[in-house]
């Protein structure tokens, strides 16, 4: 009877049948690759089946050749013990001794592998003790160093799968038998055992061989040869800091006597103490000189690397000064401490500047001292800063006196002039003051006055930053009171001190706040106390000067409300007999009494009619502006009867005839019966109805304004076929209740023509539309075109602001906290979020680019949800030029973050740009936390089955000191290894990590629906995980909840059952008993 088939096919029961219903049956048939009854049995890991061969082998009297190989040379006890079977290892071997045959326990198949090396390769524990207990018994000797076809041998492998219990058995088993093991020879990819532990950080496999090398007095070969990259294990092992690895390799080399390459240089000619110092780890360099020291080897401390750093720049760079004392005093040739040598990002000096450490910087001047070295301190160094203006930066007075104290003893001219051409132009003066730090200023000050060898004439206080500042500017534009007075009082002592009061810019400089000089910015500033000092020292020509906008001190005293001002100026004008300019218009053709109107100040409007009257100036009081605004119209606005009073009698002492029209009139939508009655009295208006209602669309609740807007329209359309029509009289800034008016209505409507026809109807009228005015909601026109991704509204924008000398409102916020750049990156729009960079660029307007709106959402983030790495470019270069920090923790209403959104949408090169981004600018990310779903970067990362991204992570959690939540659940339960189980290498992944970190995984915890990793393995049929399982279990004594149901009531055995999976349910069996 043929029962061959069934037995490959692993049918049992057909198997069972034909046993029990047949008498002669040929179990010694073989298939084509010549495998056995048996040898199929066992490969399908079928003890029944096994078993029911033997007995009737037994029976009928067959011998079983239990040594046969088919034609792979895979025979029965092979692949026994490759399935980690030992109840079948068992039975072979009790049906062997029945029947007095030696087993082969060395046998190879076609790739090389025998038991022992199956064995080892899946750390199969119970059947190395079969195996050993068998061949002792038999008196065979196990090989123990044989390879198979691709080099591995059993220590190689132990060591590849770091398991000490095997090489500690390899190890007692060659010992006990009197056998050298062999732990020299090359492997897979010409590693050495000793090499893969040291490329894999094994240490306590390193111990293991370096010891039995001591005992068996063999020079491990590896330990002396060269890697690709010119290192060899010692260097490698400092590299990585590995301290105890390091130890180890300094042990052994003191007991075999064979000196380590401590001196030795890899391709980029770093060297192991270099990385020592490099690394911040002194334990690593104290051991690296003693090591030395005991073996008379002259330790290179001060050799410089391809890049050009050195051990001693690299203690300065960490802040480390025990480590740089070491040095210094390990060094015994004083004169070849590179202490003005440096790399392309600074020099010792700078760096001990830089980071801030005055115990440092008086370590260096000591020693620079004593040793006669003339210190580099003038260079610059990285972003272009150099020592001196770094002290300033750090606000360091300390610092800056040690460097002063060094220049002066040392005969050595300091630099405090040197402009950072990298960095926004500043120098040691305009950024003490930008500070605030005025001992800082002092000594600058002080410094360049007694150093007269250098310094003969005094400090440039009219130099300017990239911004336009100068040093007495800036101190005004920051209210700073003290430092103006020092300033003054320094140019007082060298003469200058009408230069740098009386400086103004050339009106055609980009960088000039409008020509602004310095009387006029605090007047500007409003800030009354400067602005008195300010006048003891101003030239009396300046109290009217202009600036570029037509702009001058009594506009801006008057437009800021400031009587104090007012009459400060008119008292200073007064004594140095100048009659103070007050009719001058600006570009907008404002004035002092228009401003005056508009702030409805009645007192500032009486002392400029009185001022007018004492110098015979006859005030403009009927003059409109640019909005076609004037005095009585705004008095009216205002409700104002004593002003509008005022303005009758003004003008009727000065023989000025007033007139207002109904239609201005009924802009005025405070205007009432009272007031009309005192215009009729005085003839300023003609005979009208006593009605001054606004039009009924403006009164309505929630009306639409379309009627209103389609008229203005309209009649825009009628004046373009008939200009000279003077019954034709709009008011295109008209507004409803709700704050709509028509150019935001048209920009609203996504209408071109409209708002072109409303932008050619201003021009030729000589009106200025209404521009960043705000409605209810908070939206102005700039902000609806950018909603409207309307790019063609936004140049039309752009061009009408230019032309009219208006700065377009870039950064306000609707109601909702949006606005332009924000809205412009959440609609994906890149040309828009181009157009806003390049406007606020151009105009010198800082862009607010971590802003948030009320769900929380920012740039930043917003791109990073679009996956648009062109606008997260974008926004890191303008962060960078204008140094910004970017928000890159903070949160949105959901709790999403950019880097949980980055690798949420799968995007690798986004959380890389994240790392370079943060690593650049010493900020620290998140990686922990979680949005509200209770979802975290681990977790997302493996639930996209993205290793890349997971590998980036861990590397990222290493370099930070930080542990990565590992075991946190979700909603619904699930945790980053339930997730992972069936993708083997993830698993294997999160299983190695949590090793490193002596973190113990929750294996057994289940979800929502009640699964666990064991029973999702074995739902998938995922055999290599079920083991990986299994051995973590094992190795971390955690016992498998096999019989644990799922909501389903779905268990371990009866799944695997129920799927007709033998092998797993072998498997459970196996991990049962």
């Amino acid at each position: 009877m043929n029962i061959l088939k069934d037995i490959i096919n692993n049918n049992t029961e057909n198997v069972k049948k034909i046993f029990k219903n047949n008498k002669k049956i040929n179990i010694l048939e073989k298939n084509e690759d010549g495998s056995g009854s048996l040898l199929c049995a066992i490969k399908n890991n079928n003890l029944e089946i096994t078993k029911l061969i033997i007995n009737y082998a037994n029976a009928e009297g067959i011998i079983l050749n239990i040594n046969e190989k088919n034609n792979e040379k895979y025979f029965p006890l092979l692949w026994a013990i490759r399935n980690n079977n030992v109840e079948i290892t068992e039975l072979i071997m009790e049906y062997a001794n029945s029947r007095n045959i030696i087993l082969d326990i060395n046998g190879k198949d076609n790739n090389g592998k025998y038991p022992l090396l199956w064995i080892i390769e899946k750390n199969y524990k119970e059947i190395s003790k079969l195996l050993i207990k068998y061949a002792n018994d038999k008196n065979i000797m196990i090989n123990v160093n044989e390879k198979d076809r691709y080099e591995w041998y059993p220590v190689s492998l132990a060591a590849n799968n770091n398991s000490i219990e095997n090489m500690e058995l390899l190890i007692n088993y060659t010992k006990e038998k009197n056998i050298i093991l062999n732990i020299n020879e090359n492997s897979f990819d010409d590693e050495t055992p000793i090499s893969i532990c040291i490329n894999k950080n094994y240490f306590d496999i390193i111990k293991l061989l370096i010891q039995y090398a001591n005992e068996k007095n063999i020079i491990l070969k590896n330990l002396m040869i060269k890697y690709e990259n010119g290192e060899y294990p010692i260097q490698w092992a400092i590299r990585n800091d590995k301290m105890e690895i390091t130890k180890l390799l300094i042990a052994y080399s003191n007991i075999r006597n064979k000196p380590l390459y401590i001196n030795e240089k890899n391709e980029k000619n770093e060297y192991p103490l270099y990385w020592a110092v490099r690394n911040n780890n002194i334990e690593m360099m104290e051991l690296l000189i003693k090591y030395a020291k005991d073996n008379d080897i002259e330790l290179k401390l001060n050799e410089r690397t391809k890049d050009g750093s050195f051990p001693l720049l690299w203690a300065i760079r960490n802040n480390n000064i025990e480590i740089l004392k070491k040095l210094i005093d390990s060094i015994d040739n004083k004169d070849l401490l590179y202490i003005n040598e440096g790399d392309e990002d600074g020099y010792p000096i700078y760096w001990a500047v830089h980071n801030n450490n005055i115990e440092i910087v008086k370590l260096l001047v000591k020693f620079a001292l004593e040793s006669k070295i003339d210190l580099k301190i003038n260079e610059k160094g990285k972003g272009g800063w150099y020592p001196f203006l770094s002290g300033i930066k750090n606000n360091n007075p300390e610092i800056l006196k040690l460097l002063i104290n060094y220049a002066k003893e040392s005969h050595f001219k300091l630099e405090i002039e040197e402009i950072n051409e990298i960095n926004k132009g500043w120098y040691p003066l305009i950024l003490a003051i930008e500070n605030g730090n005025i001992e800082n200023i002092k000594l600058i000050i002080n410094y360049a006055d007694n150093a007269n060898n250098y310094y003969n004439k005094p400090l440039n206080i009219e130099r300017r930053n990239e911004k336009g500042d100068f040093p007495l500017l800036l101190a005004i534009k920051n209210n700073k009171y003290d430092i103006i007075e020092l300033l003054i009082d320094y140019a007082k002592t060298w003469k200058i001190e009408s230069t740098i009061i009386n400086k103004k810019y050339s009106i055609d400089d980009e960088n000039s706040y409008n020509n602004t000089f310095p009387l006029l910015y605090s007047i500007k500033n409003n800030n009354t106390k400067i602005t008195k000092l300010l006048i003891e020292h101003t030239n009396t020509e300046y109290i009217n000067e202009k600036n570029k906008n037509g702009e001058y001190p009594l506009y801006w005293a008057v437009r800021n409300n400031n009587i104090e001002i007012i009459e400060t100026l008119i008292k200073q004008a007064t004594h140095e007999n100048i009659s103070l300019i007050i009719n001058e218009k600006d570009k907008d053709e404002w004035y002092p009494l228009l401003w005056a109107l508009e702030n409805n100040n009645i007192e500032i409007t009486k002392l400029l009619m009185d001022y007018a009257k004492e110098k015979n100036i006859k005030l403009l009081i009927t003059e409109k502006n640019k909005k076609k605004l004037f005095p009585l119209l705004l008095a009216i606005h205002n409700d104002n009867m004593e002003m509008i009073k005022l303005l009758i009698d003004y003008a009727a002492s000065q023989n000025i005839r007033l007139y207002i029209n109904q239609n201005q009139i009924k802009q005025c939508k405070n205007s009432n019966t009272d007031v009309l009655e005192m215009l009729k009295q005085n003839k300023i208006t003609n005979d009208f109805e006593l009605d001054v209602s606004v039009d009924e669309t403006f009164s309505r609740e929630n009306n639409t304004f379309l009627q209103t807007f389609n008229k203005v329209i309209k009649d825009i359309e009628l004046y373009k076929k008939d200009p000279e029509n003077k019954n034709i009289e709009l008011n295109i800034n008209i507004k409803n209740q709700d704050g709509w008016y028509p150019l935001l209505f048209a920009i609203r409507n996504n209408n071109v023509g409209n708002v072109k026809s409303l932008i050619e109807y201003a021009k030729d009228n000589n009106m200025i539309l209404e521009f960043n005015e705000k409605n209810k909601d908070g939206w102005y026109p700039l902000l609806l075109a950018v909603r409207n991704n309307n790019i063609e509204i936004f140049d039309l924008l752009k061009e009408y602001a230019e032309k009219n000398n208006i700065t377009l409102n870039v950064n306000e916020k609707d109601q909702n906290e949006n606005y332009p750049l924000l809205t412009a990156i959440h609609d994906n729009n890149e040309e828009i979020v181009k157009l806003l960079h390049d406007y606020a660029n151009k105009n010198e307007i800082p862009l607010d680019i971590n802003g948030k709106d009320k769900s929380g959402n920012y740039p930043f983030l917003s791109a990073i949800k679009n996956n648009n790495i062109k606008i997260l470019n974008l926004l890191i270069e303008y962060a960078e030029k204008n140094n910004i920090t970017l928000n890159v923790n903070e949160k949105d209403q959901n709790e999403n973050y950019p880097l949980l959104t980055a690798i949420h949408h799968n995007n690798e090169e986004i959380v890389k740009l994240l790392y370079d981004y943060v690593n650049k600018n010493g900020i620290s990310l998140d990686i922990n936390e979680k949005d509200k779903s209770g979802n975290y970067p681990f977790l997302s990362a493996i639930k996209n089955n993205n290793i890349k991204i997971l590998d980036l992570l861990i590397e990222y959690a290493e370099e930070n000191n930080i542990t990565l939540n590992v075991n946190e659940k979700y909603k619904k339960g699930m945790y980053p290894f339930l997730h992972a189980i069936n993708n083997y290498d993830i698993a294997e992944k999160i299983m190695k990590y949590s090793h490193k970190k002596k973190i113990i995984l929750d294996i057994n915890e289940k979800n929502d629906t009640g699964n666990f990793p064991l029973l999702l393995s074995i739902s998938n049929n995922n055999i290599d995980t079920l083991k990986l399982l299994i051995e973590y279990a094992n190795e971390n004594q955690i016992i498998l909840n096999i019989n644990n149901k799922n909501n389903n009531g779905e268990y371990p055995l009866l799944l695997s059952t129920k799927n007709d999976k033998k092998e797993i349910v072998n498997i459970l069996i196996n991990y049962a008993n």
